[in-house]
């Protein structure tokens, strides 16, 4: 669980938050006893965006060159994120968000895409993330005209996944994940991360070949026999853990390994 906590600020972001929010993120992946990650906010903000005051002194803070990591870190995660959304989603916060696997929100979120109302372009990938999700027509409708939508309209436009009362969205958002941990090979979703990346601008026929290529990786067959033998024995499956990262230069690619 990772929770963006700076109550006095309804948890904006800044570049501390960022710093850590991502180091822990980094710990996690790395972490064989973690197998799905749940990003939430406390109380009842999930993360407006950029904090108003670093805004004001922008030109005297880290630009955006100097930061070491893109606001988009977490999709080099190569297991499952689940955002629950549970109160006020804006800015670099809603790429957060995007950025996450799964999206669930609460009833009272309300989600902000207020880029052209703040002066600013769409910023941090969000023009590329959101139409991969909700849809060109959809996505130009949003971003160009700014406007805030509640978890009702982000659940039609399925841009999340599931709504629930504030109070059962936490509970619902890790069943989930630990389903996902529980059930899940981690090799396996690491790939299909993978997959959707670079399936997303290839061809049906180059999909079929590399999923071919992985499937038959020596590396992957304990886990296939592993997942045939769980379900015909009726328990959890033990699959084998994600390798440690080679440095800095994984990438989420088809069958990049640590």
């Amino acid at each position: 669980m990772l929770t963006i906590d700076r109550p006095g600020r309804h948890n904006a972001w800044t570049f501390e938050v960022e710093k850590e929010l991502f180091d822990l993120a980094d710990r996690a992946d790395s972490d064989d006893r973690v197998g799905a990650v749940v990003l939430t906010g406390a109380g009842t903000s999930f993360c407006p965006g950029m904090d108003m005051q670093v805004l004001a002194g922008l030109g005297a803070g880290p630009g955006v060159a100097a930061r070491p990591r893109p606001a988009t870190h977490l999709r080099t995660m190569r297991k499952v994120t689940v955002a629950a959304i549970n109160g006020g989603c804006a800015g670099v916060g809603l790429v957060q968000a995007l950025c996450c696997d799964i999206r669930f929100a609460a009833d009272e979120a309300r989600i902000s895409c207020a880029f052209t109302r703040r002066g600013t372009p769409a910023e941090y990938g969000v023009s590329w993330l959101l139409p991969r999700l909700i849809g060109l027509a959809d996505a130009t409708e949003l971003l160009l005209s700014g406007r805030t939508i509640g978890a009702a309209e982000a659940e039609r436009l399925r841009l999340v996944t599931r709504t629930a009362p504030r109070a059962d969205l936490l509970a619902m958002a890790v069943e989930y994940a630990q389903d996902v941990a529980v059930h899940c090979a981690p090799l396996a979703i690491q790939a299909v991360k993978a997959q959707l990346d670079a399936d997303a601008t290839g061809d049906l026929a180059s999909s079929v070949a590399d999923a071919r290529r992985i499937a038959h990786d020596p590396a992957r067959r304990p886990d296939v026999a592993e997942g045939a033998r769980a379900f015909l024995e009726k328990r959890p499956p033990a699959f084998a853990p994600l390798p440690a990262r080679a440095g800095s230069g994984d990438e989420r690619r088809p069958g990049a390994e640590a």
